[in-house]
């Protein structure tokens, strides 16, 4: 299931609503797919975005963000259970730095 890229629609967006697909182990921590992201991933020369998922009131951090066949992988220290509800948020000033 490809993630829908919300960043696409509009790149001023800051956080959103998503749900966790999948999750897998990756390079000594997890990537997490949800449903759509506001995360841009990392590609043609531009860096990926930061920021944080938060679920149940806990907040993990996004450290990196990478796409494959379609799907965005946000790189986070623990996983999150597929169904599992999140806000996710862009740590704006990173964002805007890469935007420069």
């Amino acid at each position: 299931m490809e993630t829908k890229r919300l960043f696409d629609e509009d790149v001023m967006q800051k956080e959103c609503e998503a749900e966790v697909v999948r999750t897998e182990p990756y390079h000594g921590g997890f990537a997490v797919v949800l449903d759509q992201t506001v995360f841009f991933p990392e590609g043609g020369g531009q860096l990926s975005d930061t920021g944080t998922l938060t679920a149940a009131g806990k907040a993990l951090a996004v450290t990196h963000v990478h796409e494959k066949a379609g799907e965005i992988f946000h790189e986070t220290k623990e996983p999150l259970e597929p169904g599992t509800k999140v806000q996710a948020k862009l740590d704006w000033q990173v964002r805007f730095d890469h935007m420069q």
